[in-house]
């Protein structure tokens, strides 16, 4: 029994020891926080460039939007950020009240021009849904028609990309966002071989 526990005690301590060291690896939330959004503002600076910005005056803005069936995935030290028009309006339902991180959250304008995207950890504010119905992006119906259409599994909020129409899709270093790369295509990230980027250690 005591060679048991001095056993025990060993693997727990080279246990603590690997989440010590992983967590000291890890940047702070806040820290991660701010590269995306900075990945974020240069990706609408340089879109506002294209001339796929030039009819539209809204936009969504995926982040690391990858489905789990795509064959390509993005290697753990990049960013991915998708930019496209917003064809299809944002679904606002009774369940979308002030604090709510189901629908969209967080927006910028930019020359004008809206782009909308969710973050988790913001809640949806009087001011985005005023900005929602200015420029004309977001509708209400009843609970159940949307429960029809949607993933009940994640509640997510019923917003369908148009893989019709082109789109640009960003990839940023986790360490330098000024490093990245832009295509632009109407295939979804991961149905295509993504871009070749070196990113510093």
């Amino acid at each position: 029994m005591p060679q048991y526990t001095t056993d025990m005690k060993k693997i727990l301590f080279i246990f603590i020891l690997i989440v010590l060291f992983c967590s000291a690896l890890a940047p702070p939330i806040h820290q991660r926080k701010s590269i995306q959004d900075n990945a974020i503002e240069i990706a609408i600076e340089d879109y506002l460039k294209c001339r796929l910005s030039k009819p539209y005056n809204a936009f969504l803005v995926w982040i690391d939007g990858i489905s789990e069936y795509a064959p390509y995935k993005i290697d753990d030290d990049l960013i991915f950020i998708d930019i496209s028009p917003a064809f299809y309006k944002v679904y606002i339902t009774p369940v979308d009240t002030l604090g709510s991180t189901r629908v969209p959250t967080r927006h910028t304008i930019k020359n004008g021009k809206l782009f909308y995207w969710h973050d988790p950890d913001y809640g949806l504010t009087e001011e985005m849904v005023d900005i929602f119905h200015q420029f004309n992006v977001a509708d209400s119906i009843r609970l159940e028609e949307i429960f029809t259409r949607q993933d009940e599994r994640t509640d997510s909020y019923y917003q369908v990309k148009n893989h019709s129409k082109r789109g640009a899709h960003y990839y940023f270093c986790k360490n330098n966002p000024s490093n990245y790369k832009r295509v632009i295509t109407n295939i979804a990230t991961g149905w295509y071989k993504p871009p070749t980027i070196r990113c510093r250690q």
